[in-house]
């Protein structure tokens, strides 16, 4: 048989050279071009002539090219065809090109190789569409990770079924560790709720509802409880049948605990209320068996009486409506107190009336922390950040705790007046948190002590207040406990007047600004609350500072 190529076939190869798609080339020993078809002119810009003696690695990317040549190289060392091996080129005018080849090695007589033959053609459109494809499942796995949510579906014929990989992680697997079935997930259901979402599916399938939710919980692997919230559709054929359903799980814990908790801190609430009305309702019946010949003293008081009961009867509604509600009845029994201060009481009239004052300022000092704590942890606080002194707003503050201060004889020292420094903050509520401090330092100090304001620079960015006080200190074991809200260290049974929430208020707000708060105490020698704000940028500090005056 003759096996030198037939005249037709020398024909056929050079019609393919000329006409053919296909860029069919031959490399030489040194990997040079030797023969290339008309084909190069349309995948690279070159002309056939123009591709003679060049390597294929001249016309790749300067980044891709040692590495192609590296797998050249192992291709001849092991004597390995080139099958499909993808290739990103710079055409002649400029722009990127993805070829794949295929080809095999040549060789002489002696067995030795001389070259490789081979075909190469444009894959740059197949290449981008797989690059989208896996840009846009890149960003789905990150924004269903973002979002604590991921994608199933459930193949009803059994053929088998599918989680995204944040579904795994709700459920507490690694991803793809067990198959992705109905067992699977029914082992973590809650005991309690199976029946929850069994239904749900149930019903959606035999109804063929377009789409059905269920909120439900699961226990992982690892014992971890967790809150979900599904939303599904079932999917049908041409005549109505379902084949799937389809959907996504949201987990929803984050929420559900924040649920918990105000509902804790409403029961809470409500029995603070109850407690002080309760207070309030034993002075009135004092003050009213004292004072019989004042009717019209009587009468405002009932009426004060009456309208702290309403309060009382509405306080599933206080959250919402207890700045009416609260406030308005408080001002007044405060206004009718400092009024009877006027007239001609007795002094056992005189102490019943301040004990009335006294315990509505209280009150009413109870209901703004309460409303500032809710407004804090509800997101609703809005803030206006920017440069602000320091010193104005202690001074401001000073002011106002300074009649607490001498009545209990405590010495106030503020060592700021030197730095002067300037802070990124809200001033109405930074003044907030220094008054709460300083109320806490004087209030919890001892008769003659002193409390210290001193504040210094913290990395070059940072400047930490510190509010030193001489009073009985904290043990170490309760300092965990001082931002808790409602949670006065066992203070309550002291005649030391308090609601246990201003330092939680404190923190919030200090961490709202961006900023940072902390305690020391030593047992018998006192405590210093600090907290650390960022300094204002020096771009904007001195058109904000009052006129130098003259040394």
């Amino acid at each position: 048989m003759d096996m030198h190529p037939s005249h037709d076939t020398h024909n056929l190869i050079s019609s393919l050279m000329e006409h053919g798609s296909d860029f069919v080339w031959e490399l030489d020993a040194q990997r040079r071009y030797r023969i290339a078809s008309a084909a190069c002119y349309e995948l690279l810009g070159y002309q056939p002539e123009e591709m003679l003696g060049r390597t294929p690695f001249e016309l790749m990317l300067a980044e891709h090219r040692d590495a192609a040549l590296a797998a050249a190289l192992l291709r001849e060392e092991t004597r390995q065809p080139m099958a499909q091996v993808i290739g990103r080129y710079l055409h002649k005018q400029g722009f990127e090109v993805v070829l794949e080849s295929n080809g095999y090695l040549l060789f002489d007589a002696q067995g030795t190789p001389r070259g490789w033959r081979g075909i190469t053609r444009d894959v740059t459109t197949r290449e981008l569409g797989l690059r989208r494809q896996r840009h846009v499942t890149t960003v789905m796995k990150q924004a269903q990770a973002l979002g604590h949510f991921g994608s199933w579906e459930w193949l009803l014929d059994g053929s088998g079924d599918y989680w995204s990989e944040e579904i795994y992680r709700i459920f507490g697997y690694e991803p793809y560790s067990v198959p992705p079935s109905l067992e699977s997930f029914r082992r973590i259901v809650h005991p309690e709720d199976t029946v929850i979402v069994a239904d749900a599916c149930n019903r959606a399938i035999a109804n063929r509802a377009d789409s059905f939710e269920a909120h439900f919980r699961i226990v992982t692997p690892q014992g971890v409880l967790r809150y979900l919230h599904l939303q599904a559709c079932v999917n049908s054929d041409a005549n109505g049948a379902p084949l799937s359903v389809l959907g996504t799980m949201h987990d929803v814990t984050e929420r559900e605990r924040a649920m918990q908790m105000l509902s804790a801190y409403q029961q809470r609430l409500e029995l603070l209320v109850q407690q002080r009305t309760a207070e309030l309702e034993n002075t009135i019946r004092l003050l009213e068996e004292e004072n019989h010949e004042r009717r019209q003293a009587e009468k405002h008081l009932i009426e004060a009486k009456e309208e702290a009961e309403q309060a009382n009867r509405l306080k599933s509604e206080f959250l919402s409506r207890v700045s009416h509600e609260l406030r308005t009845p408080m001002n007044a029994i405060l206004g009718f107190s400092q009024l009877l201060e006027q007239e001609f009481l007795n002094e056992r009239q005189r102490d019943y009336n301040r004990e009335i004052l006294g315990a509505g300022t209280h009150l009413l000092q109870l209901i703004d922390e309460v409303l500032d704590l809710g407004a804090i942890e509800a997101g609703r606080l809005r803030l206006d950040i920017r440069p602000v002194a320091l010193g104005d707003v202690l001074q401001e503050s000073l002011a106002l705790v300074r009649n607490l201060a001498l009545g209990r004889q405590v010495s106030l020292h503020d060592n700021t007046q030197a730095q002067r420094p300037w802070l990124q903050a809200d001033p109405v509520r930074l003044k907030e948190v220094l008054v709460n401090l300083l109320n806490n330092a004087i209030k919890y100090n001892r008769s003659g002590g002193t409390v210290d304001i001193d504040c210094s620079l913290r990395d070059e960015a940072w400047i930490r207040v510190s509010i030193r006080d001489s009073g009985m200190g904290v043990q170490p074991e309760h300092l965990s406990r001082l931002f808790s809200p409602f949670d006065r260290l066992d203070a309550e049974y002291s005649k030391i007047e308090g609601t246990g929430i201003g330092l939680s208020i404190v923190k919030a707000l200090i961490e709202k600004m961006g900023g940072r708060v902390g305690v020391q105490s030593t047992p018998q020698a006192g405590t210093t609350f600090w907290f650390e704000l960022r300094s204002a940028p020096a771009a904007t500090t001195p058109a904000m500072r009052p006129p130098a005056t003259g040394s």
